[in-house]
């Protein structure tokens, strides 16, 4: 997977433009669902099913490393 870098406004941006993306805290989220979650490191329940829970946190210097495929 090709990750591109996002500061904090092209952050918020992608955030806004993708229905698949959230924040959690600081840290932007998306959720998958996914019946094998329940065995996985990154399985959460939500909305009555198992899901994979892929997260991107805030890196040192300010920016996140988001996945290439969330830029339009």
């Amino acid at each position: 997977m090709i990750y591109k870098v996002a500061d904090y406004d092209t952050a918020h941006e992608i955030v806004e433009d993708n229905r698949f993306l959230e924040w959690d805290g600081y840290d932007i989220v998306t959720w998958r669902k996914n019946p094998g979650a329940l065995m996985d490191k990154r399985g959460a329940f939500r909305d009555g099913a198992w899901g994979l829970l892929y997260r991107y946190p805030l890196q040192d210097d300010g920016t996140w490393n988001i996945p290439e495929i969330y830029y339009d």
